[in-house]
């Protein structure tokens, strides 16, 4: 999977928030421990689905939303940016993800593809 990584001078080996836009169009945030999670987990993730291979052995069907959308991206050339926005407490980085989240949902409202740890629901009011 190829993108563009923006560091926004956020310390890569910390609890951090981070987004992912696809084609300047969908968007989706995350947290995680290190600036490794997105790109790693998400490049895996892209290569599972084109080699057809489950999510997982135990959760073969797993694949959110934001996982197809970077296969179909990556198949399309489209243009993949994972955006590192800042580092967060780690105790506190589910908070602070559901937080931007809720205030991309305003901004962007159905391009949002996204939930915490669950598929997203593409509707703004859920």
């Amino acid at each position: 999977m190829q993108c563009q990584l923006i560091n926004n001078e956020v310390i890569t080996n910390a609890p951090l928030l981070y987004r992912i836009v696809i084609d300047g169009r969908l968007y989706y945030i995350g947290c995680a421990n290190s600036a490794k999670r997105p790109h790693k987990h998400y490049a895996r993730n892209v290569q599972r689905l084109k080699d057809n291979k489950p999510y997982r052995k135990n959760l073969p069907d797993g694949f959110r939303e934001i996982h197809r959308q970077l296969f179909e991206a990556s198949e399309k050339g489209q243009s993949i940016i994972i955006e590192l926005l800042r580092n967060v407490p780690g105790e506190e980085k589910f908070r602070e993800e559901r937080l931007e989240i809720a205030s991309h949902r305003l901004l962007h409202g159905n391009a949002l593809l996204n939930a915490t740890g669950s598929r997203a629901s593409k509707n703004p009011s859920s």
